[in-house]
């Protein structure tokens, strides 16, 4: 007999579960943890880290006062304790990450220099994101080093697709980063941007099939000035994006027949095949044959 799983282990396992959720589905599949694991103390100690991570991990959108604009929940504008920054509107809230709320709307101070370069940024990529995504949020961070004042700058763009009801949900992410040094732009020719782009697609009608694509990139946009940086940045930033986006396109083409391939075809009468009723026909027909063997 084999061992029983600990509860440890248990938890872990729940964890992986929910971390690896396919995009708009965490809820049931949360739902669904907790009925198995039949354990409160489970559930706040493991299953509860697990879907904060998850839902910075996911970029999720959530509304928030004195914008039309969604903030994105992720680990650049973690302040610890529940609360989140939203340098948009200069404000934190704390989040709900069961019901994927913000609450408790504050006031946050930023530095002059940090709102200098995240201000614009944030007016061209909001453009952008208006302009290429149906349901696309973005939100753009800027975090100054105490030691040295060199500014952090991360674009994080989301745009998802759920529609459950029809079989198939997908997410869009992208994180782009920069550092500029304290002395600012002007001593700069060029700025490196690292980015990553995340797609993932879930499709489960009359099967399961999932697609996760992941293509780190790299851009060099001009230095040397502030005004233009931002639109520059926005135009690099979509050129690349949007030949991943055309890349993927002639994969899923490709993918087609052989996606096809792995589900049974149907039969030449164009109905699919009732599996409960030839299963039932097998076993009749088994019963049938041991009953004239005793005869």
């Amino acid at each position: 007999m084999a061992d029983e799983v600990g509860d440890v282990e248990k938890g872990k396992i729940a964890a992986n579960f929910l971390l690896h959720s396919p995009p708009g589905e965490s809820t049931e599949v949360w739902q669904d943890l907790k009925v198995l694991l039949d354990d409160e103390q489970i559930v706040r100690s493991k299953l509860l880290p697990a879907l904060i991570k998850y839902n910075k991990d996911q970029l999720t959108p959530v509304s928030v006062e004195n914008s039309k604009l969604r903030c994105l929940v992720t680990q650049y504008n973690d302040l610890g304790g529940g609360r989140f920054a939203d340098h948009r509107t200069q404000q934190s809230f704390k989040f709900d990450h069961l019901k994927r709320e913000a609450t408790d709307f504050q006031e946050l101070t930023l530095p002059d220099d940090v709102l200098a370069l995240t201000k614009p940024l944030d007016d061209e990529i909001s453009k952008y994101v208006e302009d290429q995504f149906q349901r696309g949020s973005s939100s753009i961070f800027g975090k100054k080093s105490p030691d040295t004042g060199d500014i952090e700058l991360t674009i994080c763009i989301e745009a998802h697709h759920f529609k459950s009801k029809n079989f198939q949900n997908g997410r869009w992410r992208s994180i782009w980063s920069c550092t500029v040094p304290s002395g600012g732009l002007a001593g700069e020719k060029t700025v490196s941007w690292t980015g990553k782009i995340k797609v993932q697609v879930h499709h489960f009608d009359d099967g399961n099939v999932q697609l996760l694509s992941t293509k780190s990139l790299e851009l060099a946009c001009p230095g040397g000035r502030e005004a233009g940086f931002a639109a520059d940045v926005a135009r690099k930033i979509q050129e690349a994006e949007t030949a991943y986006q055309e890349g993927l396109k002639g994969v899923f083409f490709n993918m087609s027949g052989h996606v096809k391939g792995f589900r049974r075809p149907l039969p030449v009468f164009g109905e699919k095949i009732p599996w409960e009723r030839l299963t039932s026909l097998k076993i009749g027909e088994s019963l049938q044959h041991l009953q004239d063997e005793n005869n």
